[in-house]
């Protein structure tokens, strides 16, 4: 069997297997609603029970000792690594890595970059009105970035800042800068100055002040130039050209862009785009983020996410930390999805899944995560994202890019929701179907007289009607099971994966997830909760129902049969007691007003006879059994009077009949007959209805 066909989780009856998992999972659910216990832990525990590597960003305090838990029942606790304990030079990780896997780029730093500077950004409108700014950043830290990869300067954070400090402003000084620099090349490029680097340490300091004697020697005090050449940035194009970096194209690019395009803009739109940087710099260079991110070397090996299944734990959660904590996931998700987009075992059938787990994920959000998704599947990256409603994705993402997002997101999970855009949404991605629904109508009339008069007549009409609607009610996500004592600790979900018909022959399945009880019920063991009512829910398939009236119907049949039975005993236990003579029928003892019961039995009998073939009769169909109500039919009020009055006079015939020691057959059959003419008589003309 192949890894990807791990089963991770089991619901109702349909796995869920790695390979599922690798197209990614949203879950949904409100605050409480059970999903990060119910769900999500048991998924988490599932990836650690297997040996998954990943990385975790927190997003509350609680969240890293949670995952300590999980490692701890697990025995994962050594696979487990900090950020807060770490140091992570994701600019010398760019750099650093082999030319071959892409390392050494200047794009990806400035992409990192910019990522970061979008955190701080209002995505729900678009990114539109930021694109100039955007562009113009851009183009600031690559040619600061590319300039100090030429003068074989640190890539670092305090000096791209200082690059980009020290960048010229002022037209007139630029040109002057632009002039030395030109003389300067030419100088260099003189071949005995060649070897003259070759000769010695110093050639490097003996051609600046070999250049500079010649070109400011009719300057006098007035040369402007040489506090200019002394900024940061000036200096690192005086190394570049003498690291002979002048003929390189790189180097054109950012000579122009400094000294030509840039103090050329406009003063709104040059102070912006700085700022638009340093403010962020200013913010990185701090704290927490300056110790993490600002070390000259790195502690950190992202690598071994996948290759030792190692799980790192962002956890400078967003509550504590606030943006910076969204910076810090942001630089560390968009090295973590660079990197695992290149893992070079991918190609091995048994190279070892990694998760990205994100709950509260719209703290987390990247331009680059829907690109990255819709590739996770080949990088064997299991997302798992969770947050409570869909105004938080496009809060997050923005609109077209959460929507984009959850398209790639094969798996969706809904727990209990109370936002109505999130439940229709869920609803639409589940689908619709053609149903066929019934109309009924029914009413009645009574009308009297003076003398006495009564009539009553019933009226009902019925209809069907097809017409499509959603597999899943929007108000059925509403009802689901939040866990803890309310809910006996299970957690309901409704499961649901793009293009899978499950075996219950739908496209979603319902059902709840046992949670780890932490004595939150009152309970003193585990999974021993206070039993609490059950939630109602719409009916599936057929369905068997006995309803107050038939319980009432069978008491009735067996009280009026026992009584019968005592009346029997009474005559032949001798204990018999005389009542009263009627002339023409008998003697009426006690024995007989408990046979003339016998009469409301066999009554009876036949109505639960009815019922018991009813149920028969929808058990071979396979249908529902409905609450129901008998219209139209014809009240024969002296029809019941006189079978009550006959069964009084076999009762006193069954009781002759015992004294005088002959057959109660004849009695017995001529009473069942009575009853059954009586119930059909009673029933003429009626017509049952449903009424649920």
């Amino acid at each position: 069997m192949s890894l990807l066909d791990t089963e991770i989780m089991n619901f109702n009856g349909n796995s869920w297997t790695t390979r599922d998992a690798s197209t990614g999972l949203i879950c949904f659910g409100m605050t409480g609603s059970g999903k990060s216990s119910g769900p999500l832990r048991s998924i988490a525990m599932r990836y650690l029970e297997l040996g998954y590597g990943g990385i975790v960003f927190c997003a509350k305090p609680d969240e890293c000792d949670t995952w300590i838990g999980y490692a701890r029942e697990k025995g994962r606790e050594k696979d487990l690594i900090k950020l807060s304990r770490e140091t992570f030079c994701f600019l010398d990780y760019e750099f650093s890595r082999p030319a071959d896997s892409g390392g050494g780029q200047v794009e990806n730093v400035v992409n990192i970059f910019l990522e970061v500077v979008k955190i701080t950004k209002d995505k729900k409108q678009g990114g539109t009105s930021d694109e100039y700014w955007q562009n113009a950043i851009k183009q600031v830290l690559r040619n600061a970035v590319t300039l100090l990869v030429m003068a074989h300067e640190a890539v670092t954070l305090p000096n791209i800042k200082s690059v980009i400090d020290t960048v010229p402003r002022n037209a007139a000084m630029a040109e002057n800068q632009r002039h030395y620099l030109l003389q300067l090349q030419n100088y260099c490029n003189q071949p005995e100055l060649e070897m003259t680097a070759q000769r010695s340490e110093n050639a490097l300091d003996e051609i600046i002040w070999g250049f500079e004697k010649e070109y400011f020697k009719d300057a006098g005090d007035n040369n402007k130039e040489t506090d200019a050449m002394k900024e940061y940035c000036s200096q690192l194009f005086v190394k570049a050209l003498l690291y002979g970096q002048g003929e390189e194209s790189d180097y054109e690019l950012g000579f122009n862009f400094f000294f030509v395009e840039f103090p050329h803009l406009d003063e709104r739109t040059r102070s912006n785009t700085i700022s638009s940087f340093t403010v962020l710099a200013d913010a990185m260079l701090r704290g927490e983020f300056r110790r993490c991110f600002g070390a000259e070397t790195s502690s950190l090996i992202i690598e071994d996410l996948y290759r030792k299944g190692k799980i790192l734990i962002v956890d400078q959660d967003v509550k504590r930390h606030g943006l910076v904590g969204q910076m810090t996931a942001a630089i560390v998700k968009l090295c973590f999805e660079k990197m695992i987009e290149r893992r070079k075992d991918i190609s091995d059938p048994n190279a070892r899944p990694v998760f990205l787990w994100a709950d509260e994920c719209q703290y987390f959000t990247l331009d680059y995560d829907q690109i990255f998704q819709t590739t996770a599947r080949s990088s064997r990256t299991l997302t798992v994202y969770a947050t409570q409603n869909l105004d938080n994705l496009y809060n997050g993402y923005g609109k077209e890019q959460a929507s984009s997002l959850l398209g790639n997101l094969g798996t969706k999970i809904f727990c209990q929701n109370g936002d109505y855009n999130t439940n229709k949404w869920a609803a639409d991605s589940i689908g619709q179907e053609v149903l066929r629904r019934r109309s009924q109508n029914f009413g009645d009339s009574k009308s009297g007289g003076m003398k006495g008069d009564y009539n009553k007549s019933d009226n009902f009409s019925e209809g069907w009607s097809e017409q499509k609607d959603y597999k899943v009610d929007i108000i059925q996500f509403t009802t689901l099971q939040t866990g803890g004592p309310r809910g006996q600790c299970q957690v309901g979900y409704i499961f649901w994966q793009s293009g899978r018909v499950l075996k219950n022959g739908n496209v979603f399945v319902r059902g709840a997830i046992q949670q780890k009880c932490r004595r939150v019920c009152g309970a003193r063991l585990e999974r021993r909760c206070p039993p609490v009512s059950k939630e109602g829910k719409k009916d599936d398939g057929f369905l068997i129902r006995l309803y107050w009236y038939d319980y009432l119907t069978f008491s009735i049949c067996l009280l009026s049969g026992g009584m019968a039975a005592t009346g029997i005993f009474l005559i032949y236990s001798e204990r018999d007691i005389f009542l009263l003579h009627i002339p023409e029928i008998g003697i009426i003892t006690l024995a007989t007003i408990f046979l003339w019961f016998a009469g409301i039995a066999f009554d009876t009998l036949w109505a639960s006879l009815g019922i018991w073939v009813e149920i028969l009769w929808l058990l071979i169909r396979k249908e529902q059994r409905r609450k129901s109500r008998i219209i139209n039919r014809v009240p024969l009020i002296v029809i019941t009077w006189f079978y009550l009055g006959f069964s009084l006079a076999l009762a006193v015939y069954s009781q002759q009949s015992i004294y005088r020691q002959k057959s109660l057959m004849p009695a017995i059959a001529l009473w069942l007959a009575a009853s059954l003419a009586h119930r059909l008589f009673k029933s003429a003309g009626g017509r049952k209805i449903p009424v649920d």
